[in-house]
């Protein structure tokens, strides 16, 4: 073979591995470029875990939190709650005419209840979205039952309000943002102080005796997540749950009913409708005054 050719031969291999190295530059290029275009056009569906994760929960957080965003579900909440007792006991005439009411004032309690942006806040982001979603579902429900309920009685009502898909998610939404909320004071108070540990069983059906080992601050979460959890939604706090649960083994009946899970205990206090809303405060003075909690306005005196 002469030179001439092999020239020819090395110069149209060096071509070769060229075109080669750019097309594999052009590929990776466009690749990247896609990727990119992709997760832009997704990024709003992603979840940032870190913003939860990495959070440091500061008292002034949660503080600020009660007095926008839950103070604002409360105050709504109060006003459903009166409104279904006064449907239930037949003080109203006709359901549908309550309802034009709390359509209105879960619209303006969402409004309050976004005030302040939380995005970022770890728990509190998660509660505050969960709030607001469960106020907008409620006035949904609340447009969608003036007419459903209209000259029905109250038992007809009652099961109508109780079946309504809104409704239903609207309760969930709630149940989601006061555990998140729970979560999120949890986390603080164990941040604070080194004797409350965050290691504890979640398990509703655990002994006494594990229950009582508990400070105040673990239990209310427990029964926070508990609520979540099973959906019940009932106008009280967990701290009032809990001192009817304290009370009712301080003061012997869990053992004279022979009752040893803490499950037990709630199932039979809440369907005897033992309950009420500001028991905890009635117990706070004897039972948890050296309790460590965040200062938020619920957990103080009335």
């Amino acid at each position: 073979m002469d030179k001439r050719a092999t020239r020819q031969i090395t110069l149209y291999s060096i071509l070769f591995l060229v075109m080669l190295m750019f097309s594999g530059i052009t590929f990776f290029l466009g690749l990247n470029y896609g990727v990119d275009k992709t997760e832009q056009k997704y990024a709003h569906l992603r979840v940032d875990n870190s913003k939860i994760e990495n959070y440091s929960y500061q008292q002034q957080d949660l503080v600020t939190f009660y007095l926008t965003t839950y103070t604002a579900y409360e105050e709504f909440q109060t006003d459903w709650f009166e409104s279904i007792t006064a449907i239930s006991t037949n003080r109203v005439s006709n359901p549908a005419n309550v309802f034009d009411e709390l359509a209105s004032s879960a619209k303006k309690r969402a409004v309050d209840a976004g005030s302040i942006n939380m995005e970022g806040y770890g728990l509190l982001d998660t509660a505050q979205k969960s709030y607001i979603r469960s106020l907008n579902y409620f006035e949904d429900a609340a447009k969608d039952l003036k007419s459903k309920t209209a000259k029905k009685t109250a038992a007809e009502a009652m099961t109508i309000i109780t079946n309504d898909d809104n409704y239903k998610i609207a309760i969930e939404q709630a149940l989601k943002a006061q555990a998140s909320y729970f979560n999120a004071m949890h986390l603080w108070t164990v941040s604070i102080d080194p004797n409350i540990s965050n290691e504890y069983s979640n398990d509703i059906t655990q002994p006494i005796s594990n229950w009582n080992s508990y400070p105040l601050i673990t239990k209310m979460n427990i029964i926070a997540n508990n609520l979540n959890d099973q959906k019940i939604y009932k106008n009280v706090l967990p701290q009032d749950i809990v001192s009817r649960i304290d009370e009712f083994i301080a003061n012997g009946q869990a053992q004279q009913l022979s009752l040893t899970k803490v499950n037990e205990i709630l199932e039979l206090l809440l369907t005897t409708d033992a309950i009420r809303q500001g028991d905890y405060q009635q117990y706070k003075g004897n039972r948890y005054n050296e309790e460590f909690l965040p200062n938020i306005p619920f957990f103080n005196a009335y």
